[in-house]
C-alpha cells in the first residue's frame, strides 16, 4: 500500500500529480503498474494505475493535473478528426447502427431529445439527425466542437467545454456517454453533473472499457483501454456500478460487449513501440490491414471463449421510473 502523499512534476505543457481514488477519496492504494507512458499520441510524461484498498476501483494514480487535461488530447485526436478514410467510415457506420438500434429508434422515430457526452466530430449525431424524426432536438458536448463541421442545414447543437460547466437550458430523454467515463478526472461529481441535464426518467447509456479483458493481460502496457494519460479510471463490473450507484444512478443493466479495436490498437500500439516507429499507431500504415484482419478473429474469440472487450451499461437516477431507452 501506498502512503498518502501528493507530489507534482513539470512536463512541457503537463503538469503531473499524484492523487487519491477519484470515487471513494481514499489514499489508500495498491500500485499495480507505473511508469507508462503513452504510446498512441506521444504526450509526454511517465504515469502510474493503482487500486484502491478502499473500494477496489482501478484509476490513474500519477496522472496529468486537471489544468493539463486538455494538452493531452492533440487537435488530431482520432475521435475529433473526420472520417475521411473510406474504410473507417464503413466501420463506423456499422457501429453507428448498433448504437443507434441500442436506443430503441427506427430510421424515422426516436427520443425526443438526446445529448451526447464526449460527441468528438459529432458523426454519430449527425448519423441520427439522418434517420430520427428531424423533430428530435440533438446535442453534443466536447472539448474543441468549435472545429467540428456540420452539413449545412442541421439542427444539432454543439457545446464546447467541460461537463461540470456545461448549461444547456433544458433536460434531455437520453443521455449518451460511449467511451467518457473513463477520462473523467472525478467521475462521480461529473455524473451527478450529467444527472442534471436528464428529465425524470431519462436514460444513461455508455460504454467503457473492460479492465478484465483478455487483451490487457496479452498486451499490459499496450493494451487499447489504458490509453494513458487520458484514461482517469478502469472498471470492471463492480466498480462501474458502485460509481454509478455512488452518483445517484440506478443501474438497469450492465453487459459485456465485443469491441473489434480492442485487439487491434493494442497490437497496433505494441508493434510501433517495440520497433520505434515515428508514426503514431493509429497513422501507420498496418493499421487499418490489422483492424480488418482482427473484426472477425476477435468475432470469434467472442463467440467460442466467451472473451468480452468492454462493458455496456443502461442507467437512470434513483427514484426515477425505469424505462429503456427509445420506449
Amino acid at each position: 500500500m501506498l502512503p498518502n502523499h501528493s507530489s507534482s512534476v513539470a512536463e512541457p505543457s503537463i503538469r503531473i500529480t499524484t492523487v487519491p481514488c477519484p470515487v471513494c477519496g481514499s489514499t489508500d492504494r495498491e500500485l499495480l503498474a507505473v511508469s507508462l507512458n503513452d504510446v498512441e499520441d506521444r504526450v509526454p510524461g511517465s504515469y502510474d494505475i493503482s487500486r484502491c484498498a478502499a473500494c477496489g476501483q482501478v484509476y490513474l494514480s500519477r496522472r496529468p493535473d486537471d489544468a493539463s487535461l486538455p494538452a493531452c488530447y492533440p487537435l488530431d485526436y482520432h475521435t475529433r478528426t473526420g472520417r475521411k478514410n473510406p474504410i473507417l467510415r464503413w466501420l463506423f457506420g456499422i457501429y453507428h447502427r448498433l448504437r443507434m438500434r441500442e436506443l430503441g429508434g427506427s430510421t424515422a422515430a426516436g427520443p425526443r431529445s438526446l445529448l451526447e457526452i464526449g460527441c468528438g466530430d459529432a458523426q454519430f449525431l449527425v448519423f441520427l439527425e439522418r434517420r430520427w424524426d428531424r423533430a428530435a432536438r440533438l446535442a453534443g458536448l466536447d472539448f474543441a466542437v468549435d472545429r467540428t463541421q456540420l452539413p449545412a442545414g442541421s439542427r444539432i447543437r454543439l457545446v464546447a467545454g467541460a461537463i461540470e460547466d456545461a448549461d444547456f437550458g433544458d433536460t434531455f430523454d437520453i443521455v449518451v456517454a460511449h467511451n467518457v467515463l473513463e477520462h473523467l478526472p472525478k467521475p462521480v461529481e461529473a455524473l451527478r453533473r450529467i444527472a442534471s441535464y436528464m428529465r425524470s426518467g431519462a436514460v444513461l447509456a455508455g460504454q467503457v472499457p473492460d479492465w478484465n479483458s483478455p487483451w490487457r493481460r496479452i498486451f499490459p502496457r499496450h493494451w487499447n483501454g489504458l490509453h494513458v494519460p487520458r484514461h482517469m479510471a478502469f472498471f470492471d463490473e463492480r466498480s462501474l456500478t458502485n460509481t454509478l450507484e455512488k452518483a445517484g444512478f440506478s443501474v438497469d443493466r450492465i453487459r459485456r460487449v465485443y469491441d473489434p479495436g480492442d485487439a487491434a490498437v493494442s497490437l497496433c500500439n505494441w508493434v510501433t513501440d517495440v520497433l520505434g516507429l515515428q508514426t503514431r499507431p493509429r497513422n501507420a500504415w498496418f493499421f487499418f490491414p490489422v483492424t480488418l484482419l482482427f473484426a472477425p478473429l476477435g468475432l470469434v474469440h467472442t463467440i467460442v471463449l466467451r472473451g468480452r472487450c468492454a462493458l455496456r451499461f443502461v442507467a437512470t437516477r434513483k427514484g426515477d421510473c425505469k424505462r429503456s431507452p427509445g420506449s
